[in-house]
Formats: structure tokens, C-alpha cells, sequence
């Protein structure tokens, strides 16, 4: 006999499971999601965008409207926006359609996240350890260009990481990159005003 939760083997006689303490007499069987589930297979950065872009426009996304937005070269960049700068964006862009509706073009969106630095120093970029540039996106085209470059004459690379831009710009020292534009930081004056 196995354990219905972890599937250690177990006696029949026992009440607990040695492995995972649960209660073998009244576990209820798990109904696992199929292996090709949308739900499974989608990372948590695109869930968020999935249920902001449902929340500004009102309306459901099913299973193949899903993939279909997911394949759209803009998610990519909206999901390593921070979430409070993504939705002030959308709120800005959108077009309604009825009541209770609006439509949002997801590059327009974008562009107008690009185009509208935020001043927040909550916001988070991507770095490379021995980059001097913070970037919006992991696949920015300055970040990957610079990689190349470095791999050319041989020196090391390595993987970029998501740092609020206080740490990337202050404490780091690196400047904001000249093709995704993340926005300049500005160090705090004594009551805490940029």
C-alpha cells in the first residue's frame, strides 16, 4: 500500500504516514492537474499579468485565449514590470468598449510604460554582476548585446538578477540603460523626497 499524499510505502496497519505525518485512514485523494494544464505550466511572473491585464479589461481569458497572449512579445517585458507601475500604466491606456469593458493594446502598453518613467524607487530592474547598466527586461537588446560583446574578447558572463533599483543605481553605482530607458534613480533627499 502507498501513502495517497507523498506515495511512500506504507503498512496497512498504520495510521500516520513515517514520511509525511499525514493521517492514512481519512486522507482525502488528491486530483493532480494534467501535465499539459495551462495553470501548471504558467510561471507565477505570467499568472500576475494574465490576472492584471483580466482585471483592467473586465473580461476572461480562457485556454487558448491564454496561449495566444502569452506568445505576444510584450508579456515577456510587462511581467518583470513591477505590478503597481504596470496597472497605473493600463488604467492610462485602456479603451472602453461597453460598460464594464475596455480593451488594451498590449504593446501601446508597453510603450506607454517605456515612455512614462516611474519615479517609485521600489521598482525593479535587471542587472549582471559586471555589467554598469540596469535594464526593464532580461532579454533587453543593450543587456544581451553587451554579453556578446563580453564573450567575444573572452571574458566572463553572467546571469542577470532582478534588484529593486535603489541597490542597482545607488549602492551599485550602474546607470540606466539607453535601450529600454528603465527610469533614472534619484537618490532621496533627507525627508525621504526624491
Amino acid at each position: 500500500m502507498n501513502c495517497k499524499s507523498c506515495l511512500e510505502e506504507v503498512l496497512s496497519s498504520w495510521i500516520f504516514c513515517p514520511r509525511c505525518g499525514i493521517n492514512l485512514l481519512n486522507v482525502p485523494v488528491p486530483i493532480p492537474e494534467p501535465l499539459d494544464s495551462p495553470v501548471r505550466r504558467i510561471s507565477d511572473r505570467f499568472k500576475e499579468i494574465i490576472q492584471d491585464y483580466e482585471h483592467l479589461t473586465g473580461s476572461t481569458l480562457n485556454e487558448s485565449t491564454i496561449e495566444d497572449f502569452l506568445k505576444h512579445p510584450a508579456v515577456g517585458s510587462l511581467s518583470v514590470i513591477d505590478r503597481e507601475r504596470r496597472l497605473k500604466s493600463g488604467r492610462q491606456i485602456r479603451q472602453e468598449l461597453k460598460k464594464g469593458l475596455f480593451a488594451i493594446n498590449l504593446q501601446a502598453w508597453l510603450d506607454h510604460i517605456y515612455d512614462h518613467p516611474s519615479k517609485s524607487s521600489t521598482a525593479r530592474v535587471w542587472i549582471t554582476t559586471k555589467g554598469d547598466k540596469y535594464h526593464l527586461d532580461r532579454n533587453c537588446r543593450g543587456l544581451t548585446s553587451g554579453q556578446n560583446y563580453a564573450r567575444f574578447f573572452g571574458k566572463d558572463t553572467y546571469n542577470p538578477q532582478l534588484e529593486e533599483i535603489h541597490y542597482a543605481a545607488f549602492v551599485l553605482g550602474k546607470f540606466p540603460c539607453l535601450v529600454c530607458k528603465p527610469p533614472t534613480y534619484t537618490k532621496p533627499d533627507k525627508a525621504g523626497n526624491p
